[in-house]
């Protein structure tokens, strides 16, 4: 297994525990999923887009951090995405914790 793979297994089985109790919707729950992707840079998601990467944010790159909130968990639920109610105030969260 590469690293690519260890560190995609790894985002998929963390977000994974999350929708296994229903969490995903809770703000709690969009934390630690943002949380979790901010943290696994360099992760390829080919399934999204073959030359897309999750990468760690620039603080200044709006776009960037709303990208990396609304990719979606893909494990058996592709069309579940984060609302942008839900990025507006994850957004505004994490620019308290920088």
């Amino acid at each position: 297994m590469s690293l690519e793979q260890y560190k995609l297994t790894f985002i998929e089985s963390s977000v994974k525990k999350l929708y296994d109790y229903g969490l995903e919707k809770t703000w709690f729950g969009e934390q630690l999923i943002f949380s979790i992707l901010i943290s696994s840079g360099g992760v390829k998601y080919s399934f999204l887009d073959p030359n897309k990467y999750i990468v760690y944010p620039d603080y200044d790159n709006i776009a960037l951090k709303k990208e990396l909130i609304c990719l979606h968990y893909h494990a058996g639920n592709k069309n579940r995405i984060l609302k942008n109610d839900n990025v507006r105030k994850l957004m505004q969260s994490y620019h308290r914790m920088i």
